[in-house]
């Protein structure tokens, strides 16, 4: 056989050899090009990282590295040169672009739709990203329901049946349900430390996925400005959680809790509507009265037990904790908890849009009802005495609520009725007949303010000399300028009318 010969032969061998590959790799690269078209998107000549939006490359960068992404991804692929090259170019799109096998155009939004495994969401020729991720442990075969080790720890540190039962329906209606959203959080409660809030918190992690789980160091980075990163994931989990009654960020709390959309903003990008799922979980060591009375948008459990740190059954209740992180930490048993929860029926009177507070409020949730009825109505009466006020027409009502409290409506009427003002109608300004409050014994006759003994200021008097600069008085500070409220001498002694006056005959109302 001449050289000639021996070259053409072993040519043959190599191009069937290199067309061998080829052949496999077109039989492999439609799961080639599902799965890695996935890792980028583009958006205005810059691409980003499917598994943070936050971290941005050019075209150079992510040439440089396609190759090598692509052989260690795909290790079981005979990969050729140009077969790199090939798929390397439709994923970048450097010849042209396809649908499903280069990086798609991002939209720029981003949204949490949980049990759906595509990170990428069609919409218009573009992709919506999907924040969401499938826990490792949901691959799991051969799972047993089993929850005897959650239910064990639940009895120690929740030993109340009924708030037990309430959690542990939250948690499985939101499994159950997770592409929706539960109207009300978790509120778990304790004065001393170390009493296992956190390890609970652990476990509903660990259970919707780490990657789907914004753990915070108090509400502000949920409520400041810029939340987004937060509410693009499924469960939150925040500690130490403590806002001001009435407050924007306790509003805004509220919002969170049971609104589905909401405006958001990233950090260098303008503010867009953010559809969210969210379900929360808060934990505090100290007792959330700034919620409101009758709030129905967090069920708080006391957590309080003989096993916290310092406490007489401490090794005991430590041993369990062990054993409850060990358990857990195995992604068969966790497995096995996610279906005892998915399978659990839940109880009769659940109901994850609204939580009847009549029915499911908890000892402490009651406490801090009566004490945050005294405190809002002691502020109220702070409030009139230190201005001295003694009439309020039912529209500005609101107005004086909010320097307070934020109460609204008939919560509002109970307010004034709990300080012994009451209700009544009367005409002024010539207008038609009007609502006020008033404390028992002031009434209103022709445009005058009449009070029990018999002192009188017309309304409009009233209006600019008492009411409105009381209204517009920062109240919210007059605890730190003048040490307690009420210190200073009552403000409607120290109203002074030019000689003459005939709009006030006196101020002892």
């Amino acid at each position: 056989m001449t050289m000639q010969n021996k070259k053409e032969d072993f040519e043959a061998i190599e191009n069937k050899h290199i067309l061998g590959e080829e052949e496999t790799l077109r039989k492999q690269e439609a799961e080639i090009y599902r799965v890695a078209s996935q890792w980028y998107v583009q958006k205005e000549n810059r691409f980003y990282d499917t598994d943070d939006l936050s971290r941005r490359f050019t075209l150079f960068d992510i040439a440089s590295v396609i190759t090598t992404r692509l052989t260690e991804e795909f290790s079981h692929v005979r990969w050729s040169k140009n077969s790199l090259k090939k798929v390397g170019d439709m994923l970048t799109g450097a010849n042209r672009y396809r649908k499903n096998q280069s990086f798609p155009i991002w939209n720029g939004t981003q949204v949490c739709k949980p049990g759906t495994t595509d990170r990428l969401i069609w919409e218009k020729g573009m992709v919506t990203c999907n924040t969401w991720v499938a826990p490792d442990y949901r691959a799991e075969a051969d799972v047993t329901a089993d929850g005897s080790v959650f239910e064990a720890y639940l009895a120690w540190i929740i030993p109340n049946d009924k708030e037990r039962q309430m959690l542990t329906d939250w948690l499985a209606w939101s499994l159950q349900h997770e592409g929706e959203k539960p109207r009300w959080a978790i509120f778990l409660y304790s004065a001393k430390h170390g009493t296992g809030k956190s390890t609970l918190a652990g476990i509903c992690k660990a259970l919707f996925g780490a990657g789907n789980t914004a753990e915070l160091q108090g509400v502000q980075p949920l409520v400041q400005r810029f939340n987004k990163p937060a509410l693009t994931k499924k469960f939150i989990y925040a500690e130490e959680v403590k806002v001001g009654q009435g407050s924007e960020a306790a509003n805004k709390l509220k919002t969170i809790i049971t609104e589905d959309e909401m405006l958001v903003e990233a950090k260098g990008k303008d503010a867009e509507p953010l559809v969210h799922k969210t379900c929360c979980m808060f934990t505090s060591n100290h007792k959330p009265v700034w919620l409101e009375q009758g709030d129905r948008r967090f069920y708080v459990i006391d957590i309080d037990h003989d096993g916290c740190n310092g406490a007489a059954r401490y090794e005991e209740f430590r041993a369990l904790v062990g054993k409850v992180k060990a358990t857990y930490a195995d992604p068969q048993k966790l497995a096995g908890l996610y279906r005892w929860l998915m399978e659990r029926k839940l109880s009769a009177d659940f109901d994850a849009s609204s939580l009847d507070v009549g029915r499911h409020a908890t000892e402490i949730m009651r406490d801090i009802q009566d004490y945050s009825a005294d405190v809002d109505a002691e502020q109220l009466r702070e409030f009139v005495e230190y201005y001295g006020l003694n009439f309020i027409p039912a529209k500005m009502v609101d107005r004086v609520m909010e320097k307070i409290c934020s109460r609204r409506g008939n919560a509002a009427k109970h307010l004034f009725s709990e300080i012994g003002w009451k209700v009544g109608r009367a005409a002024w300004r010539g207008e038609k007949t009007a609502t006020y409050y008033a404390p028992k014994g002031v009434k209103v006759e022709r445009g005058v303010i009449i009070g029990g003994d018999g002192a009188k200021m017309k309304v409009l008097s009233y209006f600019e000399k008492v009411l409105e600069p009381a209204l517009d008085a920062d109240w919210a500070r007059s605890d730190e300028s003048i040490g307690v409220r009420g210190a200073q001498q009552p403000i409607e002694t120290r109203l002074v009318l030019n000689e003459g006056d005939d709009e006030l005959t006196g101020l002892g109302f």
